[in-house]
């Protein structure tokens, strides 16, 4: 909650899991990302509480991972906000797909 108001997106990661976090930050944004994630289903649909996704700038990141030091939280990057594709996928048919219209 104390790096939110540097953030351009905060998500709980938790339905889904990851993968699922990150297609709709991408959708509800509009812009997709790069992320560089291991081939895990674990690691992208596993839905162990506790984590968050966030988008910062590069002006304000190292802020960011200063306030999740303080708070013990640890941090992992996993990629690049940009393009408009995930994992490949452009972002308006995973659209269809979240709308149920393709």
């Amino acid at each position: 909650w104390r790096a939110a108001p540097l953030c351009s997106l905060v998500h709980d990661v938790a339905e889904g899991g990851l993968a699922a976090c990150l297609a709709e930050a991408a959708l509800f944004s509009g812009v997709g990302a790069a992320p560089t994630l291991d081939d895990d289903p674990v690691t992208l649909f596993g839905e162990t509480g506790g984590r968050a996704v966030l988008a910062c700038g590069p002006e304000v990141r190292d802020e960011v991972l200063k306030i999740a030091a303080e708070q013990g939280v640890p941090v992992h990057g996993i990629g690049l906000v940009e393009g408009g594709t995930l994992f490949g996928v452009e972002l308006e048919e995973f659209r269809g797909s979240w709308e149920g219209s393709s």
